[in-house]
């Protein structure tokens, strides 16, 4: 939109261009007066979402952010008294003034409530919020005084209605409605971004747009770029990468043409999956094993029990059992809880056993964890790769999966795009020897996420199921300060069979309301498996340590079959964990390789197993906990199948 001047010019209507060249969110519409002037602004829109700041001489002294499906408005008087508000359907509002002194979150879901409004009185130095008509919050202010007011944000979808009053005077300056209207920048792959995920893409010395359409495509199917993302503008890739924007909206076209890109007006270009990909892909019956028709079971990573260790606390248990088989229920033992804590205080994150909920392992933590922060109809954040078995999980519990893709690690302008554009209200997470790559997250790297999370009250469930299984390390990293909920097991370190988990909660009010859910007694270990827990946790590092050495062998054997397959390679160096990914050459599919290994005796997950919008096909992960023997043979026949 062009610049637009209101009535005498006391006001600027500015619209900026989405995804300009500093790359930076540019504010869609934009309001800016002088203090002298008296001015309303209000519009009814389908949806608002964006930044509020009310702005003094050195910085912004405070800002809103809220959501609403009904109308938004902004009043401000000549004395520099302002009020901020929306009606109807209002789902989150968050409000900080430059001191700190007010601030809060109220998330009100799924209906929301109909009223919210926020004040500044410059003459009394107070600031107050209210909903629906009751005052929430009431504070002295004694910031500076106001230089400028003003609005910037984004109105998207299709805003009618709009109105500028300026001044005392009843003069209206109207831009008549509707008007559509694009979302910020913000929710886009920046142009630079985007290159950096098509790596080296040009192939072919005179096919440019050829080799821009395959890097495109490529890099949605091996997971680099997210299935739903917005697509820089064809002008801004065609900047980046020296192209005419000729070429690259040929290349867009084409794409559009094939199902892998939608286009409509004021929304832009979105990645997508052709319809019949997924079929294509399936896997007839799934790719679990099925009993005794895979002879060769690389289904899942997960280690045998450490039977000298098992069997010595086994009979330990057992004795102690005794004494409690005389109560009438038992659930969470606090001796176990007291040595989980332990363990996270020896590690530098202060614990109470109060803080710790046991489990049937973190599968069942994460059911529980699902239920606490993320209705079911909640937008999950989720890595691209992950785990299956969380993605089942939570498929089964409704949530709406949204992949973040992490080959090349834990990409904070990812993150924020992700979670600004679909408006993630949990992540699941796993920083520690990462299931199925392996990768270890960094403490920078960390604190990133977990910052932007917060900045965007999203919950932040950290699996730490495989923090005790380092490679390259000597000993398992520090968990991760600030999460929401950590979910832990002894089945990746001990044995599947021992169904102990535990979630531990960010302060003891959550855990009490984690155990306060119907299904938790459920989910709560039986006392046996809870002593045999006590007895093996002081035994996980000497458990670890007399099994690193296989699964070296392991990864060894693994890293030299796929240097004899053509065109194959093993993604990063895993730091720890239980498998390795692996690249097949390109245009293979992994799911096809599945079906023909399945037909051997041999039972592989595909690719596609592990993300949650049917990409990955080029990859798959092969667990290094099995016996060296079986892995060898299971290797050959791949070898024999590409």
């Amino acid at each position: 939109m062009a610049d637009v001047g209101i009535q005498d010019g006391t006001l600027t209507l500015v619209g900026a261009e989405v995804g300009g060249p500093d790359e930076r969110p540019a504010a869609l519409l934009s309001f800016v007066a002088p203090t002298d002037s008296a001015y309303t602004v209000s519009a009814d829109t389908v949806h608002f979402l964006g930044r509020t700041a009310i702005g003094f001489s050195d910085a912004p002294a405070a800002n809103h952010n809220f959501e609403t499906n009904g109308q938004v408005w902004l009043e401000v008087d000549t004395s520099g008294r302002y009020s901020i508000g929306g009606n109807t359907g209002i789902t989150r509002w968050t409000f900080h003034t430059r001191d700190t002194t007010l601030s809060g979150t109220y998330d009100v879901s799924p209906t929301g409530f109909n009223r919210m409004a926020v004040s500044y009185d410059p003459l009394n130095h107070v600031a107050a919020a209210s909903i629906d008509g009751v005052t929430v919050a009431l504070v002295p202010y004694t910031g500076p005084s106001v230089r400028y007011v003003g609005v910037e944000g984004s109105l998207h979808g299709n805003v009618d209605n709009f109105t500028v009053r300026a001044g005392p005077s009843s003069r209206d300056a109207r831009l008549a409605g509707p008007i559509e209207v694009d979302r910020p920048s913000i929710r886009c792959v920046h142009a630079s971004q985007l290159a950096r995920a098509l790596g080296t893409w040009r192939r072919r010395p005179h096919a440019p747009g050829l080799d821009l359409e395959d890097a495109l495509r490529d890099a949605v199917l091996l997971g680099r770029i997210a299935v739903a993302a917005r697509l820089p503008s064809e002008r801004g890739l065609a900047a980046e990468l020296g192209l005419s924007r000729g070429t690259v909206s040929a290349a867009y076209g084409r794409l559009r043409d094939g199902g892998w890109v939608t286009t409509r007006t004021g929304a832009g270009s979105v990645t997508a999956l052709p319809g019949t990909l997924n079929a294509r892909l399936a896997a007839p019956g799934g790719w679990r094993s099925r009993g005794d028709d895979a002879h060769i079971d690389l289904a899942y990573a997960a280690p045998i029990a450490p039977l000298p260790e098992y069997l010595e606390a086994l009979e330990t248990a057992s004795e102690r059992l005794r004494g409690l088989a005389l109560e009438p229920v038992v659930s969470e033992l606090e001796e176990l809880q007291e040595a989980i804590a332990d363990r996270y205080r020896a590690s530098g994150l202060a614990t109470s056993a109060d803080q710790v909920v046991l489990t049937g392992g973190a599968s069942a933590g994460l059911v529980l964890g699902l239920r606490d922060v993320a209705p079911p109809g909640s937008r999950l954040l989720v890595e691209s790769p992950t785990y299956p078995g969380a993605l089942e999980i939570a498929a089964q519990h409704g949530a709406q999966l949204i992949g973040w893709p992490m080959l090349d690690g834990w990409d904070a302008d990812a993150f924020v795009q992700l979670a600004d554009r679909h408006r993630i209200r949990a992540a699941y997470v796993t920083f520690d020897f990462h299931n199925p790559t392996g990768a270890l997250a960094d403490p920078e790297e960390r604190a990133r996420i977990v910052r932007l999370a917060r900045e965007r009250d999203i919950a932040l469930i950290v699996d730490e199921t495989l923090r005790d299984l380092a490679f390259v390390v000597s000993r398992a990293p520090a968990p991760t300060v600030g999460a929401t909920l950590h979910l832990g097991s002894l089945s990746k370190s001990v044995w599947a069979g021992l169904r102990v988990g535990w979630i531990r909660a960010r302060d003891t009010r959550a855990a009490d309301r984690l155990r306060g859910q119907a299904l938790a007694a459920t989910l709560t270990p039986p006392p046996l498996e809870q002593l045999i827990a006590v007895e093996l946790l002081p035994r996980l590092d000497a458990i670890a340590a007399r099994r690193r050495p296989a699964w070296e062998r392991n990864l060894a054997a693994v890293e030299r079959a796929v240097a004899e397959w053509p065109g194959a390679s093993v993604h990063g160096a895993p730091r720890g964990g239980l498998s390795t990914w692996v690249r097949l050459a390109p245009g293979a599919s992994s799911a096809v390789l599945a079906r023909r290994l399945r037909a051997r005796g041999v039972t592989l997950p595909p690719g596609g197993a592990f993300s949650p919008d049917g990409t990955l096909d080029a990859y798959l992960r092969i667990p290094l906990t099995c016996d060296g023997d079986q892995l060898d043979e299971a290797l050959s026949l791949v070898s024999e199948t590409l």
